[in-house]
């Protein structure tokens, strides 16, 4: 259950940063109505957009859960396995 919760977690969080990071150009960020334009010179930045939110969330998800087992396995009440 808190593996779920912690994917959730870092799955907001890689969205929320990959929108603050999304592709510019120019010099400004494109705007995210690109998403739901059906105007054939946005399709680019739609499948930038896209592969930024993909890449964000899939590493966020992946942080989340490599954090929470080193917490869980490094823990101070953690149970160390004998060898």
């Amino acid at each position: 259950m808190v593996r779920i919760l912690l994917a959730a977690a870092g799955a907001v969080v890689g969205l929320v940063l990959g929108a603050m990071l999304r592709p510019s150009m120019f010099g400004r960020p494109v705007p995210l109505d690109v998403l739901v334009s059906s105007h054939p010179m946005d399709a680019p930045f739609r499948a930038q957009i896209l592969q930024t939110f993909t890449l964000t969330t899939l590493g966020g998800v992946t942080v989340a859960l490599f954090l929470g087992h080193l917490l869980r396995r490094h823990a101070p009440g953690a149970r160390v396995p004998r060898r």
